[in-house]
């Protein structure tokens, strides 16, 4: 189980952006963050930027996985059924589920999550 902002456990942090512009705000070879955005995805994917989204649903899921999203993060309940798709189709890109609490980590764990991103975990750069 991979674990972003925890205090003990080394990790890359993500940056969110709402626009493409703000790519250029970030230090090299970071993540970026932002909601599924078809202009944004397009934009990362021509010019090698690595990018974690928010999904909603599961088209959002399957686009950005094979579009080369590092890291999809949902709800608790869509994130359960998106990793069941992920060990079928064999994403590349990791289920993530945002949570507030390190005690989130044993329900995630439970159900065979990816990963856990805490606040720390994205940075807030803006």
């Amino acid at each position: 189980m991979l674990l972003i902002g925890h205090r003990l456990i080394p990790f890359k942090p993500l940056y969110p952006i709402e626009a493409v512009d703000e790519i250029t705000q970030t230090p090299a070879g970071s993540t970026v963050l932002f909601e599924y955005h078809p202009e944004l995805i397009w934009h990362c994917r021509e010019n090698g930027v690595s990018f974690a989204l928010h999904v909603s649903n599961i088209t959002e899921a399957i686009i950005g996985n094979g579009a080369g999203a590092k890291i999809l993060i949902a709800s608790m309940h869509l994130a359960i059924e998106l990793q069941k798709l992920a060990e079928h189709y064999l994403f590349d890109a990791k289920i993530a589920v945002m949570d507030d609490e390190e005690s989130a980590i044993a329900d995630i764990a439970k159900h065979g999550i990816d990963a856990l991103i805490l606040p720390e975990g994205i940075v807030s750069w803006k």
